[in-house]
């Protein structure tokens, strides 16, 4: 799962922490999380996008989702991952 859906939230906040393992563990792990309290993350994300400190993140495929978009879009990442097109080990894609 190499574009793996990634969804940033805030590490210091206890229902963020709750909120986002039971995303990922509702995704059957489909989304990977990460805490922005990290300073990579920080680094790699809020640097470009100042406007989402505070937010949950997901980013997905070239898409950003931050506040009340992400509901939605973990929704069409989830789906994407799971039922998107899969690919062979020839290097060809097929789908289910």
């Amino acid at each position: 799962m190499a574009d793996r859906p990634l969804l940033f939230y805030a590490g210091a906040c206890p229902l963020c922490r709750l909120l986002s393992r039971g995303v990922v563990l509702l995704s059957l792990g489909a989304i990977r999380r990460i805490p922005l309290d990290r300073a990579e993350a920080e680094a790699f994300f809020l640097r470009d996008h100042p406007e989402s400190r505070g937010k949950p993140v997901l980013v997905h495929g070239g898409r950003i989702a931050a506040g009340a978009a992400v509901l939605p879009a973990i929704l069409r990442a989830v789906a994407a991952v799971w039922f998107g097109p899969r690919a062979d080990p020839t290097g060809k894609e097929m789908t289910r």
